[in-house]
């Protein structure tokens, strides 16, 4: 941890200057020979041989390998195979290739080839349609090219790459294109097709009665897909039967998210995702061929139908994401076993945070913020699942475990508090373990109908769970608590209902689990605390560096006297800075090298701290050391981060979205 994950955020106002050129209409007035060869003037010019002529095709057919060929705006009705190895650029999207037969309008066969700026719009055909196409090819580069406002009645593909590798599809733009018939189509696909890049492209408004995907990968592996944004696709990006790919920063609204679908060892990473029916969808694909071994890590999943959907897929990792106020699920898995959810927040959805159900076995869900949603976490006919070390707060159910098939599932060192109900248990789920978590001032603490079956304690000496409402008290110990002294568990049980009881409730929480070490220099240091605070006065928080420091200030955004301060060398009564937690960041003047400060507390996954306009000195309260700025104050209007840096002047340095 030490200084480097302690933020001071401020807002600014940007301003910019935008410079435009005007642009003179240009007159063409160009004569050919029977072969469309000129050497005078021409909209398409072969830049090597110093030769025009009237059509692309032609000056493809005159050109030797490696040649440039410019194409003036205009638009060309015309099909274009290229079959050498060139370069072919056009002036923009007022460079237009127009054609409305069957087929690719322009088809690449050779490696190393260079296409760039031109656009293929308001074709119109009943067949099936490919703006570009490269088969059995290499090294081919695309750069932007525009497929929009198209109509046609077959399939209808933007870009197509066929068994073509390590080729580069960058800043395209695919929108307003329709399919009558029934049938799909894509902005980019990619079959058979492996290390490609896929970078910066943009697809929005396509439609199809078969759906319009974004971006469309079949049997293809090792591609990178990053920064591309979409709005309103059917799929946005689609991975069937595909492997190793990489799918990273990509932005989607609307229509529906990121579908793994079959496929297997892919990452999806630092995406964003709203108002979809699924923001990241993982699933067979139907005839019993699983997707598993993904990796779904920082991605931000606001607003969808579901956040988060693992179906019929085993072995995932789903970690550090956000996936809140979606309209059912936050983290859903179904049919869906071996998968480990950890380090995820999931707030605010309407049903459940976090779902485990039918069949969904030998789950670790683990460290995870699962609040203000109608259930936290619902395990519905699953079994032999871990929850552990996870945050339910202002839900209807912070736990509900339900159906016979329930069986075999730890609930362990959970933090459950302010909900109606903090663990429900009904439909008879048994053999259920219950321990060392804190029911803290939850409306109903517990609800259990198995007469008995499910076991709310780990035995003598390990205890059982910590209950805010428990009246009993501890002045005995051994496994019949009726021998001095105490041993920290209540000598009588707590009765939840029926036959369920809490044999060895605990007397405190178990606010034990964790300590985190701060390195502090010699000098002034900005920190925060990673962990929430059981006893929030300075001393106690400071109490391992007692003598090693002389002078702490906080700055508070709301009193017009920003600075309190805390100084050994003052009168205690003179000091305006009582208490520390985990929502502050502090300067801490230390008063000899090589200090290191312990904490102990409990870890939060989400906290939510105000930020006022101007100056705001916050802690950042996580031992995340993934979580970059972007995603960590995302939503906030923040413009300006700095942290503490010893080697810059006045001790701070200003971070940019991906510091971590």
């Amino acid at each position: 941890m030490g200084n480097r994950h302690h933020h001071k955020i401020a807002g600014a106002a940007v301003a910019f200057f935008v410079a435009v050129s005007l642009v003179f209409p240009m007159s063409i007035v160009v004569g050919f020979d029977s072969n469309n060869v000129s050497f005078g003037t021409g909209p398409v010019h072969n830049i090597d041989k110093d030769t025009y002529y009237q059509t692309i095709q032609a000056g493809v057919d005159d050109a030797d390998p490696g040649n440039t060929i410019e194409v003036a705006n205009g638009t060309y009705y015309e099909r274009v195979w290229i079959n050498k190895t060139l370069t072919l650029s056009g002036e923009g999207k007022n460079t237009q290739i127009v054609d409305d037969t069957q087929g690719s309008i322009l088809t690449i066969n050779e490696d190393n080839v260079e296409l760039s700026s031109f656009s293929f719009d308001h074709s119109g055909s009943n067949w099936d349609t490919i703006a570009v196409k490269a088969s059995y090819c290499d090294n081919i580069t695309i750069l932007n090219i525009s497929v929009s406002n198209n109509t046609v009645l077959g399939s209808h593909n933007g870009i197509f790459l066929y068994n073509t590798n390590n080729s580069k599809i960058f800043n395209c733009s695919f929108s307003n294109n329709r399919i009558t018939g029934n049938t799909s189509g894509a902005g980019i696909c990619l079959k058979f097709s492996n290390n490609n890049k896929i970078i910066n492209n943009e697809m929005s408004n396509n439609s199809a009665i078969y759906g319009y995907h974004g971006i469309y990968l079949y049997e293809s592996a090792n591609n990178i897909i990053r920064d591309n944004h979409f709005k309103n696709c059917y799929e946005s990006i689609s991975l069937y039967f595909s492997q190793l790919n990489n799918i990273s920063y990509n932005s989607v609204i609307g229509g529906d998210g990121i579908h793994i679908r079959g496929s297997w060892n892919n990452t999806i990473t630092n995406c964003n995702i709203s108002n979809t029916d699924n923001g990241i969808y993982v699933y067979d694909d139907g005839g019993g061929n699983f997707a598993k071994h993904n990796t779904i890590i920082n991605n931000i999943a606001l607003n969808n139908q579901c956040g988060i959907h693992l179906y019929c897929t085993d072995n995932n990792t789903v970690k550090n994401n956000n996936a809140s106020l979606n309209d059912r699920y936050g983290i859903e898995l179904r049919y869906s076993s071996n998968n480990t959810i950890a380090n995820n927040m999931a707030l605010s959805n309407d049903w459940e945070s976090i779902l485990i159900s039918w069949d969904s076995d030998n789950n670790i869900i683990t460290n995870n913020n699962a609040s203000s949603s109608g259930y936290g976490i619902f395990i519905n006919d699953c079994s032999n699942n871990t929850v552990s070390s996870n945050h339910m707060s202002d839900n209807i159910y912070g736990i509900a475990i339900d159906e016979p098939h329930s069986i075999n599932n730890t609930i362990f060192e959970n933090d459950i508090s302010s909900n109606e109900y903090g663990i429900y248990v009904s439909f008879s789920p048994t053999n259920n373990l219950i321990y060392h978590n804190n029911f803290i001032n939850n409306t109903n603490q517990a609800y259990d109908n198995s007469f008995g079956n499910n076991s709310w304690d780990n035995g003598y000496p390990s205890g059982g769970n910590y209950w805010s409402d428990y009246v009993g008290v501890d002045l005995n110990s051994t496994p019949t608590q009726d021998i001095p002294p105490p041993d920290g568990l209540g000598d009588t049980p707590y009765i939840i209902n029926g036959n369920s009881k809490d044999n060895y409730p605990l007397m405190v929480p178990t606010f034990y689990e964790y300590e985190s070490y701060i390195s502090l220099s010699e000098g002034w240091n900005l920190i925060s605390i990673p962990l929430i605070q059981c006893y929030e006065s300075i001393h106690q928080v400071l109490d391992n560096i007692t003598g090693k420091w002389d002078y702490i200030q906080a700055y508070d955004a709301l009193d017009s006297d920003h600075w309190k301060t805390n100084a050994t060398f003052k009168p205690d009564q003179l000091n305006d800075l009582k208490l520390l937690n985990h929502k502050i960041g502090f300067w801490i003047n230390i008063t000899e090298p090589n200090v290191n400060l312990t904490v102990y507390g409990y870890k939060t996954e989400m906290t939510s701290i105000p930020l006022y306009a101007g100056w705001n000195l916050v802690g950042y309260p996580t031992l995340n050391d993934t979580m970059t700025v972007a995603n960590a104050l995302w939503g906030t209007g923040a413009d300006r981060v700095e942290v503490c840096d010893t080697s810059e002047p006045y001790n701070l340095k200003e971070v940019v979205s991906t510091y971590v």
